[in-house]
C-alpha cells in the first residue's frame, strides 16, 4: 500500500524499538522478569520444561527463579498463575526457538537463561510493531499518509505503549493492543465481505483478546456495533451475523482457544469455572473514575496526554470513520469504568494507566480524525501539527526517562511531588515527603487507598 510517510515512521519505531532492546538490557539481567510478567510466562517453561501445571515441583524448597513467581492455590489445594494463558501461547514460537537455541548451546536450557530473554524482548517487539503496522493499513484506508504517520509516531512515542515495549516487556499490554487492531483488522474485512472465513478470523481474535485478559473483550462490542447509528441498525447487523451460520464460524475458534484456560482450570481446581484471583476483585459501585483520569498517582490524561486530543477528535470522526464512532462512544466510557473499577485502580508498580494501552487502537482514529481536520487548514495548521506532535513525544520520552530513574514513582506521585520534577532530571531533598503511599490492604478490602 502507497504510503512514503507513513513507511518511514514504521521504520523509525522499527529500528528505535529494536534499538532499545539492546540499550535497555533487560535480556541481560539475572531476574528479568518478576511479578506480573512472570506469571503470564510461567505456563511455557511450567509446559515445555518442567512438564508440570500444578507447580508441584515448588515443593522441593530449592532454590529456583520460580521463587518470585506470584501464584494462589486452589481449593483443592493446587498451585497456579492466577494469569490467562494468552500472553504465553503468543510468545510460544520465540520460546520454542531459544529453547532450540539454548538446547545446542551452552547456555541453560532452563527458560531463563540470557537466549530465552531476548526472544521474549523481541516477541514484545513484534507483536507491537505488527499491531502498528496493521493499523497503518486500516488507517490509509480513511485518512491521508501524513497523518497517518503523525499518528504512528504518537502512538508510539507520545504514549506509554513504549515503555512497556522496552522496559516492561513481559506485560500483557504490547500484546493486548496488537490483539484489538487485530480484531479490528478482522472486523473491517468481515463487514466488507461477510464470509465464513472472515467470521473465523474474528473468532481467533475475539479468543485470543479473552485467553489473553478478560475484561478486555468488552472490545467485541466494536464488531458488534460497527457501523450502527441507530436501533434498526443494529438489528440488521446483528442478523447478519445469523446469516449462513457466521455466528457459529466466529465462536468455535474462539470458544476452541479460550478452551485452554478452562482447561487449565479444570486441572488446578477440579471446575472449569474458577476465579483465579480469588481475593481480588472489581468494586463496580464505586469506581475511582476522576482519580484515574486526572489524578497524579497514575492519571491517564496526565501522564497521557495525548488522549486529551484524541477523545476531542470524537468529534471529528464523522466524516471519515463515522462506522466506528458510536462503538466507540459505547465502549470507551464502559472500559474505562471497568478498569477503574479495580480495587487496585492505579494498577500497583506501573508507568501511567498501563490497563488502558490497548485502547489506543481504538483512540488512533479519533486522534486521525483530528489530526486530518487539522491538516485541511493549510500548510501552517499542517507545520504547527507536526512541532506540538514532536513536542507531544519529547515530553511523553522525557517522562519515561524520570520514571525509570524513580523521579516519577510507581503507585505515590501527587499534584506536589510531579510539580517537584516535571522537566527536572534530579528529584530534591524531599521528594519523598511529598509522595503519598497507598496501603494495599486497606484498597483491597475497603477499596481506600
Amino acid at each position: 500500500m502507497r504510503g512514503p510517510l507513513s513507511r518511514i515512521a514504521l521504520l523509525i519505531i522499527g529500528i528505535s524499538w529494536l534499538c532499545g532492546v539492546f540499550k535497555a538490557d533487560i535480556w541481560k539481567r539475572e531476574k528479568f522478569i518478576e511479578g506480573d510478567g512472570l506469571s503470564y510466562y510461567a505456563y511455557l517453561p511450567m509446559t515445555f520444561i518442567k512438564h508440570d501445571l500444578t507447580l508441584a515441583f515448588l515443593d522441593t524448597k530449592q532454590p529456583s527463579y520460580y521463587d518470585n513467581l506470584w501464584y494462589s492455590t486452589s481449593p483443592i489445594g493446587i498451585k497456579h498463575t492466577k494469569m490467562g494463558a494468552g500472553i504465553a501461547l503468543l510468545q510460544a514460537p520465540f520460546f520454542l526457538l531459544a529453547h532450540a537455541f539454548a538446547k545446542i548451546s551452552n547456555w541453560k536450557a532452563d527458560g531463563f537463561s540470557p537466549p530465552y530473554a531476548l526472544m521474549l524482548c523481541i516477541a514484545t517487539v513484534f507483536y507491537a510493531y505488527s499491531g502498528l503496522r496493521l493499523l497503518r493499513n486500516i488507517l490509509l484506508k480513511k485518512f491521508g499518509d501524513g497523518t497517518t504517520a503523525l499518528v504512528l509516531l504518537l502512538i508510539a512515542f507520545g504514549t506509554n505503549l513504549h515503555y512497556y515495549v522496552l522496559y516492561e516487556p513481559f506485560m500483557s499490554h504490547a500484546y493486548s493492543f496488537f490483539l484489538f487492531v487485530f480484531l479490528l483488522k478482522a472486523t473491517l474485512g468481515w463487514f466488507a465481505m461477510p464470509s465464513r472465513k472472515g467470521a473465523w478470523t474474528l473468532g481467533v481474535a475475539a479468543g485470543l483478546i479473552a485467553l489473553t485478559r478478560l475484561p478486555n473483550c468488552l472490545v467485541l462490542l466494536i464488531p458488534l456495533l460497527y457501523g450502527v447509528k441507530n436501533i434498526q441498525e443494529l438489528k440488521t447487523s446483528i442478523c447478519r451475523w445469523f446469516k449462513n451460520y457466521h455466528l457459529l464460524f466466529a465462536l468455535l475458534p474462539a470458544l476452541f482457544i479460550y478452551g485452554i484456560q478452562l482447561a487449565y482450570y479444570k486441572l488446578i481446581s477440579g471446575s472449569f469455572l474458577y476465579y483465579s484471583y480469588q481475593q481480588e476483585h472489581f468494586f463496580f459501585g464505586a469506581p475511582h473514575i476522576v482519580e484515574g483520569l486526572f489524578g497524579f498517582r497514575k492519571g491517564w490524561f496526565i501522564y497521557t496526554p495525548l488522549m486529551f486530543a484524541a477523545f476531542a477528535g470524537l468529534l471529528f470522526m464523522r466524516k471519515k470513520a463515522s462506522e466506528l464512532l458510536v462503538p466507540l462512544i459505547i465502549y470507551l466510557p464502559l472500559s474505562i469504568y471497568v478498569v477503574l473499577s479495580w480495587w487496585c485502580w492505579w494498577y500497583g508498580g506501573s508507568y501511567g494507566m498501563r490497563a488502558l494501552i490497548e485502547s489506543y487502537a481504538l483512540l488512533a482514529f479519533p486522534l486521525a480524525a483530528l489530526i486530518d481536520r487539522v491538516f485541511a487548514k493549510g500548510f501552517r495548521a499542517l507545520l504547527t501539527s507536526w512541532i506540538i506532535g514532536i513536542g507531544v513525544i519529547w515530553l511523553s520520552l522525557f517522562q519515561t526517562e524520570q520514571y525509570t530513574k524513580q523521579l516519577i514513582t510507581y503507585d505515590s506521585m501527587t499534584f506536589k511531588a510531579y510539580k517537584a520534577v516535571f522537566l527536572h532530571r534530579h528529584a530534591p531533598a524531599n521528594f519523598n515527603e511529598l509522595q503519598e503511599h497507598p496501603d494495599y490492604d486497606q484498597a483491597k478490602y475497603e477499596n481506600k487507598p
